[in-house]
Parts: C-alpha cells; structure tokens; sequence
C-alpha cells in the first residue's frame, strides 16, 4: 500500500472526523487488501496462542481485531451507500468476493471456534 494512503495515517481533524476531502478512489482497495492481511494476521495470532484461552485473549482480541479493515470500510460503505460512481463501484465489486472470502475464513475457522468453545 502507498505510504501516503490517507487509511495509514492518523487522522488530525476536529473529533477526528474522517478527512473526506483527502481521500482518494485509488486509496480504498489498497486499504481494504491492507485490512485484510492485517485482520487474518491478528486471527491466526489468536489461533496460535499457546495459552490456555481465556476471555481477554480470545474474545476481547477477536472484538480488538481489524480495525484497519473497519476503519476503511467504516468509510467505504456509506460513501458507496450515499455517493457511489462507477470508480466506486468498481472497487466494491473487486473487493466484494474477497471480503466474502476473508469474513468466512474467520467465521469457519475451527481452530478458533474450539477455542472459543
């Protein structure tokens, strides 16, 4: 991902409303496969614990997990929803098999769900 990609930098704006006007069609599909990675690195991290599971290292790190993704998507979405182009639904029709694709392979991850159990 480009490092001036305005999903890897912090927010400085008032109540650290998103900065619509710096962002960049080029900026969500980058994010989101960014996201991605990020979230299945940080489930497999869970998986992998060799701890004993407990509700602060399973639950809480679950719910803790993905907030790159989330945070794209916080922003993606609405402005699909509200302000959608064909640019923007381009994107949303790449990335939307994939999300399918990474949201299963969380919730039908058996290592984890025995985990939870």
């Amino acid at each position: 991902m480009k490092a001036d990609n305005i999903f890897l930098k912090q927010w400085h704006t008032t109540h650290g409303v998103v900065p619509f006007d710096r962002i960049l069609v080029s900026d969500y599909e980058p994010a989101i496969m960014a996201g991605m990675q990020e979230h299945s690195a940080e489930v497999q991290a869970i998986v992998d614990n060799p701890d004993t599971p407990t509700f602060e290292n399973t639950i809480v790190a679950l719910e803790r997990s993905g907030k790159t993704l989330n945070r794209v998507l916080g922003v993606f979405y609405p402005m699909l929803s509200c302000n959608a182009d064909d640019s923007l639904i381009a994107v949303s029709n790449r990335v939307a098999p994939l999300l399918s694709e990474h949201n299963n392979s969380i919730t039908l991850n058996e290592k984890l769900w025995k985990r939870v159990k």
